[in-house]
């Protein structure tokens, strides 16, 4: 029996092993081309010019990211906390519905959903009374909203009832056991689908592009104007520090996933 699935297992490592290599090897080479100073698949020459060619723009263009993000994830929070409650603690009518509503900014496509939204945005009195910047961070609060709520309504589940009864039956409010029960228990799950929501909406390209503002720039779309200037590395040069802001903040949710399992 155990020689008959070590083919199997050897199998599944060849196949888990070719795709760390189609995921990283790109990534590796963008990295390399950064640094290239003129264009080769493997530089001969070195150079960091291309991350300083336009930092002052970067640096805009993710102070730009940031004002987008950080607010829709914490639209996202007030939003999607008392749902996950509604959906891990309640039956009711429509919740499978709702369940399906939850995941679907994550199935429909971005230039899809993207569309869609600039559609809304140009009809009726919404761009009248709406500012595009406050649309655009609606539109990551859609965005972000999948990526919070699955860690959130998985914690509470697992969580269970027996602690809120017991801090029920000593005497607190439902609210209070909210407050100072449930909420510091599902914390680092909290966190983690905050800092992940966090990294997607930094990402997000198409339905960013398609909301912008005028003279708003955010460091997605920051990648794609640089191609204007015909100078593959300095796009790549900018795709890196996306990418290693990106790692950043999912290192910060590793962190926080590690302690938490302790």
């Amino acid at each position: 029996m155990a020689q008959r699935s070590r083919p199997i297992k050897v199998a599944l490592s060849a196949i888990t092993g070719a795709c760390a290599l189609a995921t990283v090897l790109p990534l590796l080479a963008m990295v390399l081309f950064s640094f290239a100073k003129k264009i080769e698949a493997l530089p001969t020459e070195w150079t960091t010019h291309w991350y300083a060619f336009n930092s002052s723009e970067v640096l805009e263009s993710i102070v730009d990211s940031l004002l987008v993000s950080i607010p829709a994830v914490l639209i996202g929070l007030l939003v999607t906390l008392p749902l996950s409650f509604a959906m891990a603690r309640h039956e009711f009518k429509g919740k499978a519905l709702i369940d399906q509503l939850i995941v679907l900014p994550m199935l429909v496509p971005g230039t899809v959903l993207g569309f869609a939204l600039v559609g809304l945005y140009h009809t009726g009195f919404i761009s009248d009374l709406v500012p595009p910047i406050a649309f655009l961070i609606a539109a990551h609060v859609v965005v972000v909203i999948p990526v919070l709520a699955r860690p959130i309504i998985a914690a509470i589940q697992q969580l269970g009832i027996a602690v809120e009864e017991a801090s029920m039956s000593l005497g607190a409010s439902p609210v209070v056991t909210v407050i100072k029960v449930t909420l510091p228990s599902i914390l680092p799950s909290v966190l983690i689908g905050a800092i992940f929501a966090l990294a997607r909406s930094m990402t997000d390209f198409a339905i960013t592009l398609l909301l912008i503002p005028i003279d708003f720039v955010p460091m997605a779309i920051r990648i794609y104007n640089s191609t204007n200037y015909s100078i593959p590395q300095l796009t790549s040069a900018n795709a890196v520090i996306l990418l290693v802001l990106s790692l950043g903040i999912i290192g910060v949710a590793e962190l926080i996933s590690r302690r938490a399992a302790k």
